[in-house]
This record gives C-alpha cells, structure tokens and sequence, in this order.
C-alpha cells in the first residue's frame, strides 16, 4: 500500500521559465533547479498554475515558509496509484505578452474612437454648411426672381433716355441707360409727343428702337423722327418730349 508520502514522491511537477514549460519532473528534480518562491509549478491536482510557495508539497524547499503539519494518515482509503502511461497535460501556461498587448489595444482603442470623432464632426460641419449654403441659397433665388420679375413688368422703371437732341434731318439720337440688374432689354417702344402753347399735346408718335441694353449698361440710339402732321399741328407746334412706353 501507498503512502502520502510516497505519493507525493511520486507526483511529477511542471515549472515555467517566463517562456516556455519545463517537465515533468519528480520533487527532488524541481529541488535540484532552485527554482524561487515565486515559481510558476504545476502538478496533476491543480487547476491552475500556481506560485511554488504555496503548493503543499513544495513549501520544505524554502526553509524561510512555514511548513505546514503533516497529513494524517489515511485509514479507510489511499490515493488510486497514477496510472501507467496516462499522458498529463498542464493548463496552458500563462503568457506574459497578453498583458502587454491589452495595453497596447488600449491606445490603439483610444486613437480609433478619437479618430471617429473628429470624422463625425467633418461630417456635420459638412452638412450644416451645406444647409446654409441651401437656405442661402433659395433666399438668393426667391429675391432674384422678384427682381426679375419686376425687370419684365415694369420696364419704364428701370430704363430712361438720356442726352437727346435732334438733328436737322429730324433724327433724334441719344442714349438708353438700362438700371436693371438682371434683365437684358430689346426692341424699346418710345413715345413722341408735340404740345402747342397751352402745353396741349396735339400730336403723338410711337417708335421701336431694336437693339440689345445689357442690365447696368448705357447704350446709344437714334430713330427717324416725323414732323407735326397737318396744316394746324405745324403751326401750333412748339414743343415735343420723348419717353419709354415699353420694352421686351
């Protein structure tokens, strides 16, 4: 029959460098590596790796740790012996690298998220910028359609004659200044009108002046003018004044 103590003698222990596992190998082997308090071992029965100060059967080999007492003899039962050829495999040693990459992880983490947040922030400024840009925009298009629209209905605001005289081959020449900002003016409409002494108007003519006015430009003309009509009309004529009547 077996005792503990032979058992124990028996049992096979694996250490651990810091690199790689060393054994298996019998009490009095691991005795003879000096291996220190704070040796990683492990032997069928534990369930971890643990330091070699605190396995039971190890702590004789470091005289500065108590000893603790003796087992007591088992009586009515003894350990099963070990059985042959039975391969026992260590948990996997622990890995002193996995500490050093979760703190690399960490930072890496960190610039991610960082990274991310910046990105979110680009993006939203983009789209704010982008809604203003928009909002902005149809104000501009809502004010320039009125404008616009303005130009084309009310032509005699915005165009005026300027500089008139008229030659004696009655051709009145001058210049049409276009105030618009947007609406390029054609094919002016001007009325002539005579008056005699009492400021009566006895007489009124239309002409069309073709040409393109450009918005915020002054361009010259000229037509071909007609005399008063009638025996009375050439008379009383005395004065005569020209004005914008229409415009495309």
């Amino acid at each position: 029959m077996l005792s503990i103590t032979n058992f124990c003698n028996m049992k096979k222990y694996y250490y651990s460098d810091g690199k790689q596992q060393i054994g298996p190998l019998s009490k009095e082997e691991i005795q003879s590596k000096g291996i220190a308090k704070d040796t990683l071992v492990w032997s069928e029965g534990l369930t971890e790796w643990t330091k070699a100060s605190e396995v039971a059967e190890l702590v004789d080999l470091f005289p500065n740790i108590p000893t603790p007492p003796p087992l007591p003899e088992q009586k009515t039962a003894t350990p099963p012996p070990i059985p042959e050829n039975k391969t026992v495999t260590p948990p996997p040693m622990p890995k002193p690298n996995d500490i050093d990459n979760e703190s690399k992880t960490k930072p890496k983490k960190k610039i991610a998220k960082t990274i991310g947040i910046i990105v979110g922030c680009i993006i939203l400024l983009f789209i704010v910028v982008r809604a203003i840009e928009t909002v902005q925009y149809n104000q501009w298009k809502e004010e320039y359609n009125k404008a616009l629209e303005s130009e084309c209905n009310y032509p005699k605001f915005y165009l005026s004659l300027i500089n008139m005289a008229v030659q004696d081959d009655n051709v009145l020449k001058g210049e049409i200044k276009n105030t618009a900002k947007h609406h390029c003016y054609s094919q002016i409409k001007i009325e002539i009108n005579y008056y005699d002494s009492n400021k009566a108007v006895i007489q009124s003519d239309t002409y069309t002046i073709k040409g393109t006015y450009a918005p915020g430009t002054t361009k010259p003309f000229e037509v071909q003018i007609r005399k008063p009509q009638g025996i009375r009309n050439r008379i009383n004529w005395e004065t005569r004044s020209a004005t914008i009547i229409g415009a495309k």
